[in-house]
């Protein structure tokens, strides 16, 4: 929580505040990405109606207590398997602390994979049990239910109660066990699910590539959390290794530790039948939380057995667990600071946008602009009208230039065929060389792209006919302070097709950035 105190929202985030808040025409049933998210959705449209944008605290609260949970569950588990006190605390510390899964401790959006996670482990924990098909059964078929509607990561988690329950009481438990949230599942996916599904599928050949993914995913898993650079296939073989040295009947507390070790390879191959086709790299953070969680009781089980034969093993897995927890919370104060430092000006850019929207002024960009299309693709200008009649942002202090001239840019700055503002026509700051004409129109020329200033006393527009297409870059300045300038924007223009740059910004002092070759600039005066 001390370390996000700077972060807020962006990417994914936008998706759910923006486009599925109450009222949105986007329901709680359309998957996000191709997954289930009604509840992520829920969680964020809870928030959204207790603190609207104000504070991204509570959000961040809520990811940091299911990933609590998580460790708290796989803590439980360890136990279970046979892992002493020492050894489960140590390892479920480098778990707290897992710098290589960063994206599922800092960014709440992430709240679907650790969500899935929570409740599928308790639906893990009712069904871990030797007695008949009973009250603990029937009651973990709503909790594997609500798991599936945190995200797709569940699908997985489904499949591992079903292989625990077949390896403590057989295929009759385990296919009845699965059966309800099967069946939820797929009704799901016939009815709303497959309108997401994946419109990329790969090749014969990709889905060859499907193993050497399962692989990647395990070895940077395994190097993540203990931070052991290079040692992750030795890691993963001497795992499978231990476990099938184990060789007994798994009927009882060992049948949880097989059943998420086969699920993380359950995992990483559902995920890689759906990525394959971007490439055999697993090494997303929130890859390595889900394969982390998967791997661990496993891990355990087989280093407390190693453990109880050797103190010298037991003192070095201590000694590993301790210098993995270090690393992976130097990891996540790393990957904290590099985030607040690539979000912050998107941050102030929304909300110089917001406060332009909010205190009334010209806007000329459409429904659909986006006010920060980098990091904040999922806002559209519509939304955050919305957002800022409802009150969300609440009062919105005045931000740096640089924000004010990057909001301006996307919101004040407009390339059409009709001219969206109409003023008094703007001075060119200097003729460029090779140019000529008089006040109206100019022509310029260059074997290269042609750079001038254009000085606007109020809202206004030129016409700009290009003789070869290419692209218009606009950065905005103003006049009080012409050094201070923005990044560049591109907008395509059509050789001989005259387009109309209209700019709605008081004061402004846009710098141009004209295809080379022979274009006119009509409407300015010298």
């Amino acid at each position: 929580m001390y370390l996000t105190r700077n972060v807020w929202f962006f990417a994914d985030d936008w998706e759910f505040l923006a486009r599925r808040r109450h009222g949105t025409t986007v329901g709680i049933w359309v998957p996000h990405n191709e997954h289930w998210s009604t509840m992520p959705i829920l969680v964020y449209r809870a928030l959204y109606d207790m603190v609207g944008l104000r504070s991204y605290r509570p959000y961040m609260a809520v990811l940091v207590v299911l990933h609590l949970l998580v460790a708290h569950l796989l803590w439980r588990w360890m136990r279970r398997s046979g892992a002493g006190a020492w050894t489960a605390t140590a390892l479920v510390a480098m778990f707290l602390m897992l710098g290589a899964g960063a994206e599922c401790l800092v960014f709440p959006f992430a709240m679907n994979f650790t969500g899935a996670l929570v409740f599928g482990f308790v639906a893990l924990l009712l069904v871990d049990h030797g007695g008949r098909f009973g009250a603990r059964d029937l009651l973990a078929w709503p909790v594997a239910v609500v798991a599936l509607m945190w995200s797709g990561v569940a699908v997985s988690l489904v499949a591992v109660m079903s292989i625990a329950v077949l390896l403590r009481r057989g295929a009759r438990d385990a296919v009845l066990t699965a059966s309800v949230p099967a069946l939820a599942y797929v009704t799901w996916f016939m009815a709303v699910g497959r309108s997401n599904a994946n419109t990329t599928p790969a090749t014969r050949v990709q889905l060859l590539g499907i193993p050497t993914f399962v692989w990647n995913g395990l070895t940077h898993a395994a190097e993540g959390i203990t931070g052991l650079s290079g040692a992750g296939p030795v890691l993963v073989v001497g795992l499978l290794v231990l476990l099938l040295r184990r060789g007994h009947p798994v009927r009882r507390r060992a049948a949880v530790a097989y059943a998420t070790a086969l699920g993380a390879v359950v995992f990483l191959s559902v995920t890689g039948y759906g990525r394959i086709a971007l490439g055999t790299d697993a090494s997303a953070s929130r890859y390595v939380y889900v394969v982390c969680a998967l791997l661990l009781v496993g891990s355990a089980m087989v280093l407390a057995a190693l453990g109880r034969s050797s103190r010298a093993v037991a003192g070095v897995v201590l000694v590993v667990a301790g210098a993995g927890t270090l690393q992976g919370a130097g990891q996540l104060v790393n990957a904290t600071r590099q985030r607040v430092a690539l979000l912050s000006p998107a941050e102030h850019q929304i909300l110089a946008a917001a406060r332009m929207v909010e205190t009334g002024q010209p806007i000329i960009a459409g429904p659909e602009a986006l006010p920060e299309p980098t990091y904040s693709f999922d806002m559209p200008l519509a939304a955050m009208r919305q957002l800022v009649d409802e009150g969300a942002f609440g009062t919105v202090a005045e931000q740096p230039p640089e924000s004010r001239l990057a909001a301006a840019l996307q919101l004040q700055v407009v390339v059409g065929a009709a001219p969206a503002v109409t003023g008094p026509a703007p001075r060119l700051s200097s003729t460029p060389a090779g140019s000529h004409g008089g006040t109206g129109c100019v022509h310029l020329r260059g074997a290269s792209p042609v750079i001038l200033r254009l000085i606007f006393a109020a809202p206004a527009s030129v016409e700009i006919t290009p003789s070869a297409g290419g692209d218009l870059t606009v950065a905005l300045a103003t006049n009080a302070d012409p050094s201070l300038v923005s990044a560049p924007r591109a907008f395509a223009l059509t050789a001989g097709r005259a387009a109309v740059l209209s700019v709605a910004a008081a004061d402004a002092a846009p710098v141009l950035s004209l295809p080379a070759g022979d274009d006119l600039l009509c409407g300015v005066r010298l």
